[in-house]
């Protein structure tokens, strides 16, 4: 907390995350991007596993909890107050062509198209 550039973190925050938990946090993006068919995290797939990556890896300060302020409280005014990069959207978009890779995984294939029977005049019912 003491190295951070945010003053809220230093002031509401005992223990903060280790080089594990930037770990845990980069693998669960990868893995969100993997899920919706992307072959690489957004800012997004970020922001969206951080609060289960980091919940239980901060600490806040006596203060914070003399004031009710939670680990998820925290970690969400630290979102806020980072800058977004140029071109950041609020929700990365799922692929769109090809096979995701969950639908992969769990063996689904494409459609086939059903073949409808061919009518002909000798196959036609009698009237």
């Amino acid at each position: 907390p003491e190295q951070s550039d945010l003053s809220y973190v230093k002031g509401m925050v005992e223990v903060g995350g280790s080089p594990r938990a930037v770990q845990a946090l980069i693998l669960a993006a990868k893995a969100r991007a993997a899920l919706h068919g992307r072959n690489k995290p957004t800012p997004a797939d970020i922001r969206s596993v951080a609060l289960p990556s980091l919940r239980h890896r901060i600490v806040p300060s006596f203060h914070a909890a003399a004031d009710s302020i939670k680990a998820d409280h925290i970690i969400q005014e630290i979102l806020k107050q980072v800058p977004r990069p140029s071109g950041d959207v609020e929700e990365a978009k799922p692929a769109k062509k090809g096979v995701r890779l969950l639908d992969f995984m769990l063996g689904a294939r494409k459609p086939r198209r059903k073949k409808t029977p061919k009518v002909t005049p000798s196959s036609s019912p009698p009237l």
